[in-house]
């Protein structure tokens, strides 16, 4: 098996399995629909809107049997990192139609739910076993986020080897169901610095949760997080690049 997915979009795919008939004009048109839709319209990400319009095929990475044991669908490690520095996970998996489940977690794999809001949508998970080779992916994760104030960097983990995923300056597109008061309080432990100046923007509560309604969800203000100077950030798609 293997999977279709598109550069400039979120959650673009299609699966295809080599042994059974294809149905490629059905796959032709979802291709298509792929490269004419325009997400950084829809979500406001500029970034998105420069990214070339592309489809990558790649193998189907699935579940190790660890894995198969908590998460239907893969699970996604996402790495929250402050100036070059991972400072906590949030892990999605049980992904389906109606949702997925979420989890957060300090370096030493401590879980920390009440970062979160949850929600039908966004629904807790089960706390789940220490990853393999975790001090490895955070090493990974620290040298990916050099040179941005604050990143997410996203990696899957397969029977202990490392999968890059993506790596983001808009996390969820600039909302999100955070908790405010409580991850604020681990954010504004950290100052954020604009890039190659060492200036400081200022702190990173403010860079990523600034203007969070009662709900939890925190609506970026524009700056900091997502403007980094010479734009270095443009989110990477490449998925399946093996660590």
């Amino acid at each position: 098996e293997y999977i279709l997915k598109s550069t400039n979009g979120c959650g673009d795919f299609v699966i295809v399995d080599s042994h059974k008939k294809l149905d490629e004009c059905k796959i032709r048109n979802i291709v298509n629909k792929m490269l004419h839709t325009n997400y950084g319209e829809m979500e406001g990400g500029i970034h998105y809107m420069r990214i070339p319009h592309r489809v990558v095929a790649e193998k189907l990475l699935v579940n190790d049997s660890i894995s198969k044991k908590y998460s239907t669908s893969l699970i996604d490690y996402k790495f929250f990192c402050f100036n070059g520095k991972p400072e906590f996970i949030l892990t999605c998996m049980n992904r389906d139609k109606f949702g997925t489940d979420l989890m957060t977690y300090d370096l030493g794999w401590n879980a920390h739910p009440e970062y979160l809001r949850f929600s039908s949508h966004y629904r807790q998970s089960n706390v789940i076993p220490r990853p393999q080779n975790l001090e490895r992916m955070i090493e990974v994760a620290e040298q990916l986020s050099k040179g941005f104030p604050v990143v997410r960097i996203d990696l899957y983990n397969i029977a202990g080897d490392i999968y890059f995923g993506e790596i983001t300056l808009f996390h969820h597109g600039g909302i999100g169901p955070f908790d405010p008061e409580s991850v604020g309080s681990v954010a504004n432990k950290f100052v954020v610095y604009e890039d190659g100046t060492g200036k400081i923007i200022q702190n990173a509560y403010e860079v990523v949760f600034d203007g969070s309604d009662d709900e939890g969800w925190s609506m970026n203000n524009g700056t900091g997080m997502f403007a980094t100077p010479n734009e270095v950030g443009l989110p990477i798609r490449a998925y399946g690049d093996c660590l």
